[in-house]
C-alpha cells in the first residue's frame, strides 16, 4: 500500500500542458518573456532571438532579421501597440507590423546610459527610457524629441540624476527591489528588470520584492503581504482577477488574488520566467530552462498520484465519501475530497493474472466497494465473501442490487443471479427467456426496476422476476448491440452507452437513439452520466461530449460541446466518469482528472481569420494594396490562417468562396481544413475572396477575411473594344441601310412615276370611257331635234334644243371633273331623262327617290357614272314595250355604304325573240361592262373601300345596284 501526498501546504498537479522547446521549434529552451500582439500572435523571447507562433507557424527572429541582440529579456508594448525589447549588449529594438526595427538611436542612448553590465533599458513611452542604477535606485531619460532630427547625434536629458534611498519616490524594501512612481504608475525594479505594478477590477495594485508578494488597496493605502517561500520573478494578473507569482522554484497560483487563502504551486521545482493567459484563455508559461509550457486550461485539475505508477485509469465508484478509481495493473485509487489520494494493490485470486484490470466496480454496501475480481474492499482491507454460494470465480463484472441480490458476470455463464437471503442462485441460461450474452453492466430505477447490460443488448426485469425478462428495443424494434453503461436520472429515464452505436434514452420501455452527426464525437461510448441539471456527459475516446436535455412535451437533446484536451483533459481516451462533489470525474489512460460544470460557462472565442498570402503567379503582393492584373495574370494563390492555440490536436474548419461582380449566394461556400486555395484561369472581372474560421463549438467567426482584386480584360473584351465593334457595326449597318433605302427610294420613285403614269392613263381611260356616251347622246339628241323641225314643231325643237344646250353644258362641265355631288348628278339625271321623255312622249315615267339621311350636297360620287345605266333602260329596257315604262332612281345608305339603285320595268328577260334578245343583251352589257371597267379604276386610284356594281335580272324589267364608298366634299 502506497500514500500520496502534498507535504507542503502549497501543493497541486501539474495540469495537462504542451511544452515548446528546442525539440519542437524554440531556437533555446530558456525562455524570458512572453507577449501577445495587437493580432493575437504569442512572440516568446529566448537567449536565441525572438520566435513567434501563430498557432500554425512558428517563425524564428534572430539579429539576421533587424534583431539588436539575440538575447532580450523583456517585452513592453507601447500605447501605439510597437513591442519594444533590450538586448544583452543594451540595444533597443521594436517590434511594428510583423517587422523588426532598431532605435536608431541606441548609440547616443547608451552613450548617456554607459556601458556597466547591468544597466538595461526599458522603453516607457513617448521617449522616455529608464534603467537599474548599481543595487539600490533606477534613473530615467528623456530624449529630447526637437533635438532627434537636428543632429546626427541625439541629445538625452537625464530626468532625475538618481533615484537613491534617500529620495521619497523612492520606497525600498530590501537591497535587491525598489519602487518608484513614474506618471502615476507604480514600478518596481529588480537586478536586471523594471516592471509595472498590476492593477486588478477592485482598485488594488500588486508588485512584489525578492521574495513577498504586496497588495495595496489604493482606496485606504492598505497593505498585504504574503511571504513567498522561493524567490520572485515577476507577477501577473489573468483576465479573471487571479494572481500567478512566477518565482525560481515554480508557479504560484493565488484564486481571485487573495493573499489569505490556499495557493497552488504548479511546476514546482522549475524557475518560471513569466506568464500570460492568451485570447482564448490558455496560458504560456516561460521556464529557465525547460522551454515554454501551454496550458490550456488550470481549472481541469489533475489528480496527484505517484508518478511512477504508470497506469491507465478505467473505473470509478463513490463509496463513503469518497472516490475509487480501478486501473490496470491491479492497483486501486482512494482519494478524499482534498484530492489526497492513497495507491492499493489489489490482491489477485489465483486464477487470475498479476496485471488484471480493475475495469469496474460495484457498491457491495454504504462502507465497501466490490470489484470486478470479486474482492471486496471496506476502506482499507481487501476481502472475500464468505457464502457459499460463491464458490466459482468472479469473471469481469459484479453488482449488488437493492435487495442485496448479487448479480455477477461469471467465466462459465453469462451471469448469475445470488438471492442471498433465500440462500439460492438462478444462472441466465436457466431462464425462461435466455439471456447467454456477457454481462458489462446493471443499474436499478426508483421502481426497482433492473436494467441488465449485456454484450447483445438491453434487457428488463420487473420484480426481481429475472426468468420473464424483456429485451428493449429501439423504436425501429432493433436491439442496441453491446451495451457499456446505464445511468438512471432524477427522471427515472435510462440513459444507456454502448460500443459502436451511440447513446440511447429509455423511456417507457423503448428505446430512443440520441444522433447529432455533426456533433457527436465518437460512436463508441464507454460510460454515460446524467447530472440533475438536465446534462448528459458522454465519455468517448475522442473526449467528453456534453449535451442538454429536457421533456417539456417529449424528449428534446442538443449538443452543447466536447470537452478535450484543449480544455486541459490530460487524455481524450476517457474510460469512465461520474459526478462527485460538484466536480466531473474523469478517468483517462494517462490518469485521473475533474473539474466544475462551469467550465460550460466559460466563453469559447471566435477564432479570428487572417489572410497571410497572396500571389499572382509566383509573385507575392500585399493584399492591403489596391490589387490589379492583367488578363493573363490569372493564376491567383491564396494562404490564410484562423488563429487558434485551442485546436492543437485537430485542424481547424474553414469556408471559403470566391465572387465574382458581386454575385454572391450562400451555395458559393466551400467547406475545407486546408488553409490554402489556388484559382487558375480566371476571366476578366472585379472578385473578392473571402474566407471564415470556426471554433470548437462550431461557431463561425461574426467577420470574414476578404481580400479584393481585380483582372483587367483583353482589349477585345472591353467595355471599349465593344462600343468601337458596335458603332463599326452600327457604321456598317447605317450605311447598308442608307444603301438600301436609296435603292428604295428610287425604286419607290420610279413606282411613283409608274403609278403617276398609271394613274394619268387611267384618269384617261375614265375620261375616255365617261365620254363616250357623248356621242350617242348628241346623235341621239339632234336625231330627236330634226324630227321636231320636220314636223314643223318650232315651239318644240326650240325646248328641245335649249334643254339640249344645258344638258351639253353640263356635260362639258362634269366630264372634266372625276366626283360631282349626288345631287349634281341627279339633276343632271333629271335633264336628261327630260329630253328623253320628249323623244318618246307617253312612253316611259320617272321617280327619283333620296333617303333624308343623305346630304346630298356634300357627298361626291364618281361623275355621270349612272347616265349609261339609265340611257340602257329607256333604249332597250322600254323598246317594243306595249305598256307604261317607269324607271326609279333610289339612293339611300346601308353598312356606311352608299347604295344607289336604278331600276325599271322593261323587258327583263324575253324568250320569245331570241335575236332581239341577243342585240338588247350586248348593248345592255357594252354599258353595263363601261361602267364596270370605270369603277375598276376608281378602286385602285380612289376608294379606300371597294365600290361594286350588281345587276339583277328578271321576267320584267332589269335592277342595277351601285355600291359606293360614301366621300364628302
Amino acid at each position: 500500500m502506497i500514500f500520496l501526498f502534498c507535504a507542503s501546504q502549497m501543493c497541486a498537479q501539474d495540469p495537462f500542458y504542451i511544452t515548446f522547446d528546442v525539440d519542437n521549434g524554440l531556437p533555446s529552451s530558456e525562455v524570458y518573456d512572453i507577449i501577445s500582439d495587437s493580432k493575437n500572435s504569442v512572440w516568446i523571447s529566448t537567449d536565441r532571438g525572438l520566435v513567434k507562433y501563430d498557432g500554425a507557424i512558428q517563425k524564428v527572429y534572430n539579429s539576421e532579421n533587424g534583431l539588436g541582440d539575440n538575447t532580450n529579456f523583456y517585452f513592453n508594448k507601447d500605447k501605439s501597440g510597437r513591442i519594444w525589447m533590450c538586448g544583452y549588449n543594451r540595444k533597443l529594438s521594436y517590434l511594428e507590423n510583423d517587422s523588426i526595427f532598431q532605435y536608431k538611436y541606441n548609440k547616443d542612448l547608451n552613450d548617456v546610459v554607459g556601458n556597466e553590465a547591468k544597466r538595461w533599458i526599458k522603453y516607457l513611452d513617448t521617449n522616455y527610457f529608464i534603467t537599474f542604477q548599481n543595487y539600490d535606485g533606477v534613473e530615467y531619460f528623456r530624449a529630447q524629441e526637437e533635438l532627434l532630427n537636428n543632429k546626427d547625434g541625439a541629445f538625452f536629458e537625464k530626468n532625475a540624476s538618481y533615484f537613491a534611498k534617500k529620495d521619497t519616490l523612492v520606497k525600498i524594501y530590501d537591497e535587491f527591489f525598489n519602487y518608484f512612481f513614474y506618471e502615476k504608475t507604480l514600478y518596481t525594479t529588480d537586478w536586471f528588470r523594471v516592471s509595472k505594478a498590476i492593477r486588478n477590477a477592485k482598485n488594488e495594485i500588486v508588485y512584489h520584492n525578492r521574495n513577498t508578494v504586496l497588495k495595496q488597496n489604493l482606496s485606504n493605502q492598505d497593505i498585504e503581504e504574503k511571504v513567498i517561500p522561493f524567490d520572485i520573478e515577476k507577477v501577473y494578473l489573468d483576465g479573471g482577477g487571479n494572481l500567478w507569482v512566477c518565482t525560481r522554484e515554480g508557479l504560484v497560483y493565488f484564486e481571485d488574488s487573495n493573499l489569505n487563502a490556499k495557493a497552488k504551486v504548479f511546476f514546482k521545482g522549475l524557475l518560471i520566467s513569466c506568464i500570460i493567459e492568451d485570447f482564448q484563455g490558455n496560458y504560456w508559461v516561460g521556464t529557465n530552462d525547460s522551454g515554454v509550457k501551454f496550458v490550456p486550461s488550470f481549472d481541469m485539475s489533475n489528480i496527484s498520484v505517484d508518478d511512477n505508477l504508470n497506469v491507465n485509469f478505467l473505473s470509478i465508484s463513490i463509496y463513503n465519501d469518497k472516490i475509487a478509481f480501478g486501473t490496470s495493473k491491479s492497483k486501486l485509487v482512494i482519494c478524499d475530497k482534498n484530492e489526497d489520494c492513497k495507491v492499493y494493490s489489489v490482491p489477485s485470486q489465483a486464477s487470475q493474472a498479476s496485471n488484471a484490470q480493475i475495469n469496474k466496480i460495484g457498491n457491495w454496501d454504504k462502507n465497501s466497494i466490490i470489484l470486478n475480481n470479486g474482492s471486496v474492499f471496506d476502506g482499507e482491507n481487501f476481502s472475500i465473501p464468505e457464502s457459499p454460494l460463491l464458490d466459482f470465480i468472479i469473471g469481469a463484472f459484479c453488482a449488488k442490487l437493492e435487495n442485496d441480490d448479487l448479480i455477477i458476470h461469471t467465466r462459465k455463464e453469462s451471469f448469475t443471479v445470488i438471492d442471498q437471503k433465500n440462500k439460492f442462485r438462478i444462472t441466465s441460461n436457466k431462464f425462461k427467456n435466455p439471456i447467454n450474452n456477457h454481462l458489462y453492466s446493471v443499474a436499478q430505477n426508483a421502481k426497482e426496476d433492473i436494467y441488465l447490460g449485456t454484450a447483445k443488448g438491453l434487457y428488463l426485469v420487473k420484480n426481481y422476476d429475472y426468468s420473464n425478462n424483456k429485451e428493449i428495443l429501439d423504436n425501429q424494434s432493433k436491439g442496441l448491440g453491446r451495451i457499456s453503461s446505464i445511468n438512471i436520472d432524477c427522471h427515472n429515464i435510462a440513459w444507456v452507452s454502448t460500443i459502436g452505436n451511440g447513446t440511447y434514452a429509455v423511456l417507457d420501455d423503448v428505446a430512443y437513439k440520441i444522433t447529432d452527426d455533426k456533433n457527436l464525437s465518437n460512436p463508441l461510448i464507454n460510460k454515460v452520466i446524467a447530472t440533475q441539471d438536465s446534462l448528459l456527459w458522454i465519455a468517448t475516446n475522442d473526449g467528453i461530449d456534453v449535451l442538454s436535455y429536457n421533456l417539456e412535451d417529449s424528449l428534446q437533446v442538443k449538443f452543447l460541446r466536447n470537452i478535450n484536451q484543449a480544455d486541459g483533459l490530460v487524455s481524450t481516451s476517457v474510460n469512465d466518469i461520474e459526478y462527485w462533489d460538484g466536480k466531473i470525474w474523469a478517468a483517462t489512460n494517462a490518469g485521473v482528472c475533474n473539474f466544475s460544470p462551469d467550465i460550460l460557462n466559460k466563453p469559447v472565442p471566435q477564432i479570428p481569420i487572417v489572410i497571410t498570402e497572396f500571389t499572382n503567379q509566383d509573385s507575392l503582393y500585399n493584399i492591403e494594396d489596391e490589387l490589379s492584373f492583367e488578363r493573363d495574370q490569372n493564376d491567383i494563390f491564396i494562404s490564410y490562417s484562423g488563429l487558434s492555440f485551442q485546436q492543437f490536436s485537430e485542424e481547424v474548419e474553414y469556408k471559403y468562396r470566391l465572387v465574382k461582380d458581386k454575385q454572391e449566394s450562400e451555395e458559393d461556400w466551400y467547406y475545407t481544413k486546408d488553409r490554402t486555395v489556388r484559382f487558375n484561369d480566371l476571366t476578366h472581372g472585379n472578385y473578392s475572396f473571402e474566407v471564415n474560421a470556426m471554433n470548437k463549438l462550431r461557431v463561425w467567426n461574426d467577420t470574414t477575411a476578404i481580400v479584393r482584386f481585380s483582372i483587367k480584360p483583353r482589349f477585345v473584351e472591353t467595355t471599349l473594344f465593344k462600343l468601337l465593334m458596335l458603332f463599326f457595326f452600327a457604321l456598317v449597318i447605317y450605311t447598308v441601310v442608307r444603301i438600301l433605302n436609296d435603292r428604295n427610294k428610287n425604286r419607290q420613285d420610279r413606282l411613283l412615276e409608274l403609278e403617276e403614269a398609271k394613274r394619268k392613263i387611267q384618269e384617261a381611260e375614265i375620261s375616255a370611257i365617261r365620254n363616250q356616251m357623248n356621242p350617242h347622246f348628241v346623235y341621239n339628241s339632234l336625231n330627236s331635234i330634226q324630227n321636231l323641225i320636220f314636223k314643223n314643231d318650232s315651239y318644240g325643237a326650240n325646248y328641245y334644243l335649249s334643254k339640249f344646250s344645258m344638258l351639253m353644258r353640263q356635260s362639258l362641265q362634269f366630264t372634266s371633273v372625276n366626283f360631282i355631288s349626288l345631287r349634281q348628278e341627279f339633276d343632271f339625271l333629271s335633264n336628261y331623262l327630260e329630253l328623253e321623255a320628249l323623244r318618246f312622249p307617253n312612253k316611259f315615267d320617272y321617280t327619283f327617290i333620296l333617303d333624308d339621311s343623305l346630304d346630298a350636297e356634300r357627298m361626291r360620287i364618281p361623275s355621270l357614272i349612272l347616265q349609261p345605266i339609265v340611257e340602257n333602260s329607256i333604249k332597250h329596257g322600254f323598246d317594243n314595250i306595249d305598256y307604261p315604262g317607269v324607271l326609279t332612281i333610289k339612293a339611300t345608305t346601308n353598312n356606311n355604304l352608299l347604295e344607289i339603285s336604278i331600276k325599271d320595268n322593261g323587258n327583263g328577260v324575253r324568250k320569245a325573240h331570241p335575236k332581239q334578245n341577243k342585240s338588247i343583251e350586248e348593248h345592255k352589257s357594252f354599258g353595263t361592262k363601261m361602267v364596270s371597267n370605270r369603277i375598276e379604276l376608281l378602286n385602285k386610284s380612289h376608294f379606300d373601300k371597294q365600290a361594286t356594281i350588281k345587276v339583277l335580272q328578271s321576267e320584267v324589267g332589269y335592277q342595277t345596284l351601285f355600291i359606293l364608298p360614301i366621300r364628302y366634299d
